[in-house]
């Protein structure tokens, strides 16, 4: 019979198994350095030669061989106690991964009928050399492929099975031209070969392989060689002996009812082909005591993973144990942030009482967003998947470095770029920063268009002559005019040096602008070579070691040892000239951007001892004082099946390859294991990023029994946890801004304000406040949008020189219209207002010659007013689109909206005030300095919509005038009053009206952030 046992999860896996190994070599006074173990990972074979020193009480002693199972090379492990000629004598050499895939890649694009990318190829490349991986472990060949049926299925996959032929054919034959071999092809025949060279030389000591499923093929075969070994022990992890007969059997089902996704589906499947039943496995010997949990615990976590045709009365548990959920905590909470923050907060726990925490998650934003919240208390976290290459500072710049060609030089990665604290360039890093701050403020900001470097350069003489102008423009009560000429010529120079910084990086990325711009192929080692190179070439300066700056610490050494690889196959590859690695640069971009973001690195140094993260497959076997599996959502744990490419689920089926649900039922595996240690955290977010999650099936489930069998649950660590959290938030709430009222002294506020200006000063004080006594301005926006603002100036302006010149002709409009639009023709935004012009335009002059009694048009006038009734230092000004003056003595004020008009009742209550103020200078007499004969009044408004569905559109005021100029100027007189009373001056309050929160001001105000408007209205 075989020696086969089975340590239940509710023991230390590992220390159960060192135990054995020692007590039982002690009673049959046998070597463990002759024994050999096998385990499922490197890290449970580390950990287990540290049990082992633990147990030998830190005494010398010869260790087991000990090493992860499959991971056998050409020697074998037999090579360790014979002399032994090699097991792979034909001396094949693995092809490496990036070569497979590129020659995958090249095969695909060759194979496609339709037009196909490299980068695209190389994406499935990468899948289709997982698929290959999976047959071979499968022990299945491609060969087979016959036998599903193309007629069967749609025609997307018949092609596929067609191409599948195609590589069956050609890629063996490439591999065996070359002398190379898959590597888990490899793996496989040497897997074989050490099972049979063990039949004629077993090993002189014991073998245990422990720990393992058997999910995969050939370690399955290996498996049950060793437990029919004499000397040979296969130990289970978490057999479940709680299933009956009949579960048994339905485990054993095949596909449309197979259970792959059952946490015993593995070991069901091992054990059957021993010709065993679960009671047959007998559970190792304890040779000590450990305070574990009550078996009722794995009971109930057999119910929680029986299916729907597994023991139909399972709802009907027998009375279990009250205290089996006392160390078992469930933490469920509303949002992914605070469950970050929780366990961040469980970790540190741990870290202060010196005890050993595992958090054990797929979901990797969880994990990296728990490490970085760990820093908060200075701790860094062990974890096991690492960070991504591009993840990393240098992986990072790496990337932004070919990026900005790839943009072509775009402001912001231009930015990006010479902002990095890598960023030299050969200059002083002071220096280069001023030059920097220079090239943002009057090079990038609010010009538009900047869609290359030439874009960028070319603009030396605009800036040259805005800064003259607005130099010469200083009063010289300010600046003298030799101050002027002075710091004129300054930044002149200023000027020269941004331009010679913009031309040096013009000419060091000459040649890959070249290469990023034709569509030849290069060899990726060429590629990647220039590519470094260019990198060195921005961080160098004679007052740094770019050595210092790119490979400073731990991860950044391990990148540099991974590209030094990378390179060194890449140029193997390029030396056997097969064409497979010959990319454009631009798909090189991609290459590489997506070869960083999934090349993983590891900190090992200055990490704390007694804490760590990892994935369930590396936390297998560990042991711990607290265990954390977080993200316990549907679709994260267990992670979402993902679509293959290559074979769709019958496919898979009829070819016998394993269905996405095996990878949830190793999920439910390790999900068991560690459920029924002493100490067990479950958490879930309720939102994750504000979307609604599902509760993990697991978690669901064990709800259902709870309340069942209304078992005992004190949560008294979730409890605390909790309390953690409100101690967090309370100090959030503690610190909410108010809404801001600020109020300064009456002589700080303005004593004079547009019509546009007092719109804002009604909507939202707020704003005069920020812009006009504060002198706050936003930043000009980097190479802005041209839009409907730029579109409304040019109309504006063109209407005005159109009345004002006295043109007739609706064609004489478009053409103004289309030479003042000239600036914008090249960006494709603006494609669509040359129709705009010809609508504007047709009906602009058809309006004008429908006027009659029309004495004159005055356009674009400014009017002012100054309140000499009220005896205060106030004065308001308004710039009016257009009047129109009638023989009778009457006039017509207007204003052109190409966005949206105001709404009638808005303008009838004070809230859109800007017609109504240029009427009422108007009538007051402040526009006669433009022009305005003084006998004329006002006697209608209009609002003209223009451009769009309703041009020409008019919102008019024509009745009861007078009231409406009343009411308008009598909130002006009030605000006056109030706002510039030396006693008690009304503040300037964010958004009073709330009811009339919606329009443009205040929506798109430029101090909304500043006002902390979504803090104080508790968005």
């Amino acid at each position: 019979m075989p020696n086969i046992f089975n340590i239940s999860p509710r023991y230390p896996f590992l220390d159960v198994l060192a135990t054995y190994v020692i007590e039982t070599a002690k009673e049959k006074d046998l070597n463990i350095a002759n024994d050999i173990i096998l385990l499922p990972t490197r890290r449970a074979c580390r950990h287990l030669k540290d049990l082992f020193f633990k147990l030998s009480h830190n005494d010398a002693v010869l260790l087991p061989t000990i090493l992860p199972l499959g991971d056998i090379d050409e020697n074998g492990i037999a090579s360790l106690d014979y002399e032994n000629k090699s097991l792979d004598e034909s001396k094949l050499k693995p092809i490496s991964q990036i070569e497979r895939n590129l020659l995958l890649a090249c095969l695909i694009e060759k194979a496609s009928e339709d037009e196909i990318s490299k980068e695209q190829a190389y994406s499935l490349a990468v899948d289709l050399a997982h698929l290959m991986d999976t047959v071979e472990m499968e022990k299945l060949s491609f060969n087979n492929i016959q036998n599903i049926f193309p007629e069967k299925y749609a025609v997307h996959w018949q092609k596929v099975i067609s191409f599948l032929n195609i590589i069956k054919d050609n890629y063996p034959k490439i591999l065996k031209e070359n002398n190379l071999i898959n590597p888990i092809e490899r793996k496989v025949i040497h897997i074989n070969k050490q099972i049979e060279y063990w039949k004629s030389f077993p090993p002189k000591g014991r073998i245990f392989a422990a720990g393992s499923t058997g999910s995969l093929i050939p370690i399955a075969d290996m498996l049950r060689f060793i437990a029919n070994m004499e000397n040979g022990f296969l130990i289970l992890p978490g057999l479940d002996k709680n299933l009956s007969d009949s579960d048994f059997n339905v485990l054993l089902q095949d596909y449309p009812n197979s259970h792959q996704n059952h946490p015993q589906y593995g070991l069901i499947k091992l054990i059957d082909s021993l010709h065993l039943k679960i009671s047959d496995v007998e559970e190792l010997p304890l040779y000590k005591d450990y305070d574990v949990i009550d078996a009722d615990r794995e009971f109930l976590a057999t119910n929680i993973m029986l299916s729907w045709d597994m023991q139909e009365d399972w709802h009907k548990l027998p009375k279990l144990k009250q205290d089996i959920l006392d160390n078992v905590s469930v933490l469920d909470l509303k949002t992914n942030t605070d469950e970050v923050l929780a366990i961040a907060c469980l970790l540190r726990k741990c870290v202060a009482e010196n005890k050993r925490g595992i958090l054990i998650t797929p979901d990797r934003k969880i994990a990296k967003s728990v490490s970085n919240e760990l820093r908060r208390w200075n701790i860094t976290v062990d974890d096991s998947a690492g960070c991504y290459a591009s993840d990393t500072v240098t992986g990072n710049y790496i990337i932004l470095i070919l990026k900005l060609i790839y943009d072509n030089f775009s402001p912001y990665s231009l930015l990006a770029v010479l902002k990095h604290k890598y960023t030299h360039l050969g200059y002083d890093k002071a220096e280069l920063d001023n030059l920097v701050l220079l090239l943002e403020n009057q090079w990038l900001r609010n010009h538009f268009g900047l869609d290359s470097l030439d874009d960028i350069i070319s603009l030396e003489d605009t800036i040259l002559k805005e800064n003259e102008d607005r130099i010469n423009s200083i009063s010289d009560e300010k600046l003298s005019p030799d101050k002027k000429i002075e710091k004129i010529k300054q930044f002149k120079k200023d000027v020269l040096s941004v331009k010679f910084l913009l031309n040096k990086i013009s000419e060091i990325t000459l040649e890959f602008q070249n290469l990023m711009n034709d569509s030849k192929q290069y060899h990726l080692f060429d590629l990647l070579e220039k590519h470094l190179q260019l990198v060195d070439t921005f961080v160098l300066s004679d007052s740094n070691d770019k050595n210092l700056l790119l490979w400073d610490s731990e991860l950044h050494m391990n990148l540099s040892e991974e590209l030094s690889s990378l390179l060194k196959s890449l140029k193997e590859i390029k030396e056997k000239d097969t064409s497979i690695d010959l990319f454009t640069t631009s798909a090189y971009f991609t290459f590489i951007s997506n070869y960083l973001a999934s090349d993983s690195l590891r900190q090992t140094t200055g990490v704390n001892p007694n804490i760590a993260i990892m994935n369930s497959i590396e936390a297998r076997l560990m042991d711990a004082d607290m265990f954390i599996l977080a993200g316990l959502n549907e679709d994260t744990f267990p992670s979402l099946t993902a679509e293959d490419p290559w074979m769709s689920r019958p496919m898979k089926s009829e070819f016998k390859l394993p269905l996405p649900e095996r990878k949830i039922g190793l999920s439910s595996h390790d999900f068991v294991e560690f459920f029924c240690k002493k100490n067990v955290v479950l958490t879930h977010a309720q939102k994750v990023d504000g979307a609604n999650t599902v509760p993990s099936r697991w978690l669901t489930k064990f709800e259902a029994i709870r309340e069942i069998t209304k078992l005992p649950f004190k949560q008294q660590l979730a409890k605390e946890v909790l309390s953690w959290l409100n101690s967090f938030n309370t100090d959030m709430v503690a610190h909410l801004y108010p809404q801001p009222e600020p109020c300064p002294p009456v002589f700080a506020r303005p004593t004079e304000l547009s019509a546009t200006w007092i719109e804002k000063w009604i909507r939202d004080p707020y704003i005069i406040f920020a812009a006009k006594i504060l002198k706050l301005e936003k930043l000009k926006d980097i190479n802005p949008v041209v839009g409907v603002a730029e579109l409304g100036t040019l109309i504006h302006d063109s209407l005005e020189e159109f009345v004002k010149s006295d043109m007739q002709t609706a064609e004489e409009l478009e053409k103004l219209m289309l030479k003042k639009s000239l600036p914008y023709k090249k960006l494709q935004q603006i494609d669509f207002w040359d129709a705009k012009f010809k609508v504007v335009a047709s009906w602009f002059v058809k309006h004008k010659q429908s006027l009659k009694n029309l004495e004159k048009i005055i356009t674009e006038v400014k009017g002012e007013y100054d309140f000499p009734e009220l005896n205060k230092n106030f004065k308001m000004t308004a710039k009016a689109d257009r009047f129109d003056l009638f023989t009778n003595g009457t006039a017509c004020v207007y204003d052109y909206k190409t966005g949206t008009p105001p709404k009638t009742q808005d303008v009838k209550d004070g809230y859109s005030p800007q017609l109504p103020i240029e009427a009422i200078i108007f009538n007051r007499g402040g526009y006669k300095d433009a022009g305005v004969p003084e006998h004329f009044y006002i006697n209608s408004l209009k609002y003209i919509k223009l451009t769009g569905s309703e041009n020409g559109k008019e919102t008019v005021f024509d009745s009861d005038i007078e009231t409406l100029l009343n009411n308008t100027y009598s909130i002006l007189v009030e605000m006056i009053n109030s706002y510039y009373n030396n006693d008690n001056p009304s503040k300037y309050t964010s958004r009073p009206n709330q009811s009339k929160v919606g329009h443009s001001i205040e929506e798109y105000s430029e101090y909304t952030h500043l006002a902390r408007v979504k803090e104080w209205q508790g968005n």
